[in-house]
């Protein structure tokens, strides 16, 4: 059963408003990397994309994938300018 509770018996919310534009919080910004992490990808599969994405050199000294590659992709999600992190989204 792949599918949640809510998502079976048809439950929503209310529509929510729309409070950010132009921004990328922090929630999402981890979001990005957690969605991407629980459909399979690996901290380094997340990292190439995202070094990609941001014109970035992966950090040689990270080889672990926990703590230090996945931290390193919380890092440079949470430093980037808020557009890019769409730009990450859409590529993962």
């Amino acid at each position: 059963m792949n599918r949640s509770f809510s998502d079976r018996h048809g439950y929503r919310g209310p529509e929510p408003e729309i409070t950010i534009r132009d921004d990328a919080p922090d929630f999402l910004r981890f979001q990005v990397a957690s969605i991407a992490r629980s459909c399979g990808l690996s901290p380094t599969a997340i990292r190439t994309i995202v070094c990609d994405i941001l014109l970035e050199v992966p950090d040689p000294r990270n080889w672990s994938e926990y703590p230090n590659i996945w931290d390193e992709v919380l890092d440079l999600l949470r430093g980037c300018e808020w557009y890019k992190v769409y730009d990450v989204a859409e590529a993962l």
